[in-house]
């Protein structure tokens, strides 16, 4: 019979909403729970999709469900450091920076957001902020030259020192003198 499961199958509680699914789901088809997460002690445990949480009044997803959302999984033991709305060009989107790579990630027609920009910060040659205002942040290695725009001065000047030190960048060679 299709789609019915057999007294055979057995399943697992979802700890988020308790529902029952099957035992190899990574996530909870219910609530969105993810059961496969490496949870930081940064990350809160409550796990849910940003539709889901929006229906029971619970808290937004965490960038790691959004991460996953969207295709991109960390490795172990990689955390977000920063996420930031920019703009290459003209096309805003999300600029996420962990303690290994930055990424960009641009709005698609489906709502969601696709990954057009990633590179890992030991790749990194130059750091900077190249606008006089300090809202924009600039980062050349091998194969990429890109400035973002659109940012606060204290996330660029946050961004700058987490890159230069996750790239062992001198900070002389990529200040203005």
């Amino acid at each position: 019979m299709g789609g019915e499961e057999t007294a055979e199958t057995t399943t697992k509680r979802c700890p988020d909403c308790a529902e029952e699914v099957r035992p190899e789901a990574l996530k909870c088809r219910y609530c969105g729970y993810r059961f496969d997460l490496r949870i930081s002690a940064v990350t809160p445990r409550r796990r849910t999709n940003l539709l889901g949480a929006l229906r029971r009044g619970q808290s937004a997803p965490t960038p790691f469900d959004l991460l996953s959302e969207w295709g991109v999984q960390l490795e172990q033991g990689e955390i977000a450091r920063f996420w930031v709305l920019a703009h290459i060009s003209s096309e805003h989107g999300y600029l996420v920076v962990t303690d290994r790579r930055f990424m960009f990630f641009e709005p698609t027609r489906d709502r969601s957001y696709a990954l057009v920009h990633q590179a890992p910060l030991s790749t990194v040659t130059d750091v900077q902020s190249p606008s006089a205002t300090g809202r924009s942040l600039r980062l050349a290695g091998p194969g990429y030259d890109l400035t973002w725009k659109g940012l606060d001065r204290m996330s660029v000047q946050e961004l700058c020192a987490h890159v230069r030190s996750a790239s062992d960048l001198h900070s002389s060679s990529s200040r203005p003198t």
